[in-house]
């Protein structure tokens, strides 16, 4: 006898809906991670705390993996917005598995490395700034730039794969 996990399709078209009651994202984390996931899920998620439930449990299972789940415009990624469909959100975790998980099989290291102090030499010239000057109205970018590199760059180095 199937149950409702097994009988599930779990191929998408739309990311900002079809990721929203969790099944998905917690059957891929469980594939990524080799944990049982899916027997804790509540399905079929028709409300919105079953929906709640279900990627909270994907994301504290990713916490616990050490995935960073930071958005870049709304803090830490939290359940909720991908219960309710917010595609930048939604987008940002799925960037954030590809990091931890995926990244060592896209680029090599010594590439994103050299990439980084290019950028990084690169923006220093344009704002004519010394590696320690951050203080300007115009190191701000700086800041801003290297925050976002760093946070790539620890997410590529210390990934799992």
């Amino acid at each position: 006898e199937q149950n409702t996990i097994e009988e599930m399709d779990y191929r998408g078209k739309r990311i900002e809906t079809d990721l929203r009651d969790g099944t998905k994202l917690t059957r891929l984390v469980e594939v990524i991670t080799e944990c049982d996931l899916t027997s804790k899920l509540r399905v079929p998620a028709h409300s919105r705390l079953q929906k709640i439930h279900n990627v909270g449990l994907m994301l504290t299972k990713l916490q616990e993996e050490g995935v960073v789940l930071e958005n870049t415009t709304q803090g830490t990624i939290e359940s909720r917005a991908i219960v309710d469909g917010n595609y930048a959100v939604t987008l940002e975790l799925v960037w954030s598995l590809i990091y931890q998980y995926c990244i060592n099989q896209i680029l090599d290291k010594k590439a994103l490395r050299t990439e980084i102090d290019m950028q990084q030499r690169q923006l220093r010239k344009r704002f004519k700034l010394k590696d320690s000057t951050y203080d300007n109205d115009e190191g701000f970018v700086l800041r801003l730039t290297n925050r976002r590199l760093s946070v790539d760059e620890r997410l590529f180095y210390n990934s799992s794969v």
